[in-house]
Formats: structure tokens, sequence, C-alpha cells
């Protein structure tokens, strides 16, 4: 994601542009110390990126309920469903308060919960994209692809 947002700087288009770094930390993780972590990252990547760390804050609730799809009965975790939901709009209005001029919005898409239906993972990519500006969403590995050398 981010060698390709270097690569559109290469751009005409583009080569004005600033990049900003959008950075979720799991529940129990230290939001300053991702942030820290991500911005060395990048200027060991010699980069120039604002970095903006997103909290998540949100009560927890343990409760499961069925659902069908494809005609077989699905266990689904609420708890699990309504962080991911919450996490998408907080990510939504985060991306939308930042983004309002922006040329073009890079989203790294997540991979689907492999225990929820197909269309759970298609509503939350309408959350995600809602009013957005120009978008592209790209789809990655989950793994590191850039190596630094020391």
């Amino acid at each position: 994601m981010l060698l390709l947002s270097q690569l559109l700087l290469t751009k005409e288009r583009f080569e004005s542009c600033k990049i900003q770094v959008f950075c979720i930390p799991e529940e129990d993780s230290d939001a300053e110390g991702l942030k820290a972590d991500v911005k060395k990252f990048l200027y060991d990547l010699r980069m120039q990126a604002e970095v903006i760390v997103i909290t998540i804050k949100q009560q927890q609730r343990k409760k499961e309920s069925p659902l069908m799809a494809d005609g077989k009965a699905v266990i689904v975790n609420e708890q699990q469903v309504e962080k991911f939901l919450y996490t998408t709009l907080k990510l939504n209005s985060t991306i939308l308060r930042y983004s309002r001029m922006v040329a073009v919005v890079l989203v790294s898409l997540p991979a689907p919960l492999t225990s929820h239906p197909a269309y759970c993972y298609m509503e939350y990519m309408d959350l995600l994209v809602d009013n957005l500006p120009r978008l592209l969403m790209v789809r990655g590995y989950g793994r590191d692809v850039v190596t630094l050398f020391t």
C-alpha cells in the first residue's frame, strides 16, 4: 500500500499530494507506541506521511445467535460483528474528516471473517466506502513486502 502511494506521487497529477496513514491498534495495545513505530518505519523508508491513529473503544458484550446462510445454520458471534461494524463506521468517519479534498483514497481491505456469511463482508464494504471521494481498494496478503536494509 505504501509503495503504491509512493508510485502515485511520481505522476504529475499526484506529485503535490500528501500521504496520510491511518492505523487502528489492537484493543490492548499502546496507540502512541503504534504511532511512533509507524513514524519510524516511514522515516526508515524515507517517506513523508502523516500518521493518524484511530482508537476504538467499545463496550464488551458476549452473545451468540443462529443465522442462516446457504441453507445452513451459522453461529455468529454478535460481539465480533458489532466490533467489526463499529470499527468500520469509525474508520469511514475519520477518512471523511481528513480526506474531503483528496485526489484519491487508498484502502487496504481486511480479510473477510471466515466464520461469517459473505454478505456480511459486503455490508462492511458498503459502510466503509460510503460517501468517500475517489477510491482505490487494494487487497493485501497480510505479509510485509517491504524490506529494510540497515
